[in-house]
């Protein structure tokens, strides 16, 4: 696989491949640059997946700067040569109740273990970092097929009923990338959409996922029609009868741009 970036670029991540070696662990792209890549897209941010201990591995380097640090979740943002790069450590994630924020159980796990944490099977993919700047693909789970047919997939059958944010980002890539959901998949959401378990819900994370769905320009209507036909808003809420005030205060929570 080939990822283009500009001179400056392609030299950190080449010393940050032979550090990696060095300092024993391997290090990989993964998700949204992965998937980008793979559909012909420049990558805008710049995120390293260490598989071990992200933390450790940064603190070893002497040219990086840390701006931040997260310990629980094993990652650390930094900048190094005037560019900002995220470090993360593998993960894996338990959810104890239906639509609450994940808990990490380990970190430092094998990259299949955090792979299959996540969403979509497009954003299951990692490319490990060699220092010859070549890229070894890795996908468990058929996601550059699927990127091909433009399938969004879940990696399974309970994705939803722990994060049922996901159907939300699932319109999201399909209104940005014109892909659409799998067959199976429309078959679990309308189930979990019969009975949605609210009890837990983190509804800020919803919030959130609905700003971001709902503040492009060019999606906007098309999304807010496909929340309410489709039924999605009972991630929320039993019914969707709007009236003016509903709509004011609707503006009011989410301000969006649109």
């Amino acid at each position: 696989m080939q990822i283009k970036f500009n001179d400056k670029i392609n030299n950190v991540i080449k010393i940050l491949a032979l550090e990696a070696e060095r300092f024993g662990v391997k290090i990989y792209f993964v998700g949204g640059l992965v998937r980008d890549i793979l559909m012909g897209k420049n990558p805008l941010d710049i995120d390293i997946l260490v598989e071990g201990n992200a933390i450790d591995f940064v603190k070893s380097l002497d040219f990086v700067q840390i701006k931040s640090q997260h310990k629980d979740f094993g990652t650390v943002k930094t900048i190094i040569e005037g560019t900002e790069i995220d470090f993360a450590s593998t993960r894996v994630e338990k959810y104890p109740h239906s639509g609450c924020l994940p808990v990490v159980t380990k970190t430092g796990c094998s990259i299949k273990d955090d792979l299959i944490r996540r969403d979509f099977t497009i954003n299951a993919i990692a490319a490990r970092i060699l220092p010859s700047l070549e890229y070894e693909i890795i996908d468990i789970f058929s996601g550059a097929e699927d990127i091909k047919k433009g399938i969004l997939k879940v990696l399974h059958k309970n994705s939803y009923i722990d994060d049922p944010t996901r159907i939300l980002r699932g319109l999201d890539f399909k209104l940005r990338f014109n892909f659409d959901f799998s067959e199976q998949d429309k078959i679990l959401i309308e189930n979990y959409l019969k009975s949605p378990n609210r009890e837990c819900l983190s509804k800020d994370r919803v919030i959130l996922t609905l700003k971001k769905l709902f503040n492009s320009k060019e999606r906007a209507n098309r999304a807010f029609e496909e929340f309410r036909e489709k039924k999605y808003y009972k991630i929320l809420f039993d019914n969707f009868d709007l009236n003016a005030y509903d709509i004011n205060k609707s503006v009011e929570i989410f301000k969006p741009q649109n």
